[in-house]
């Protein structure tokens, strides 16, 4: 039995589409079979920081009785512990250097450090 080319074209496109699997029910089942899309999350959300404008009472008498006795003394650092706002800190410590309370130990660009000013440390300065 001789088989012409033409009949091997037609067998070769018969087994090139799966029998009893037509193109819509393939699609469908290809879309359960693949994993579940990600979904993105927006990312952590951080807290407002609700710090003070103007310093109340407290807070004003906190700042000359406590913070002279810290031992590094930023902006960065009256931020975090009387929860006032970052201006206000600057301002608050150049109130306290020209008071003599602490002193400045650098100012790089935008980041003032400070310390307590002690009295020893004066004294062998002066000497």
């Amino acid at each position: 039995m001789e088989v012409t080319l033409a009949a091997r074209r037609r067998r070769s496109s018969v087994r090139w589409f799966a029998p009893s699997l037509d193109v819509v029910s393939f699609v469908t089942l290809s879309n359960k079979m693949a994993p579940a899309k990600k979904k993105w999350s927006k990312g952590k959300v951080k807290d407002k920081a609700n710090n003070a404008v103007v310093f109340d009472k407290a807070t004003y008498d906190k700042l000359f009785k406590e913070v002279p006795t810290y031992r590094l003394i930023t902006p960065s650092v009256l931020v975090d512990r009387l929860r006032i706002n970052g201006s206000l800190a600057r301002l608050a410590l150049k109130e306290l250097e020209k008071q003599g309370e602490i002193k400045l130990v650098s100012a790089h660009n935008s980041q003032l450090i400070y310390t307590r000013a002690t009295i020893g440390a004066e004294a062998t300065a002066a000497a």
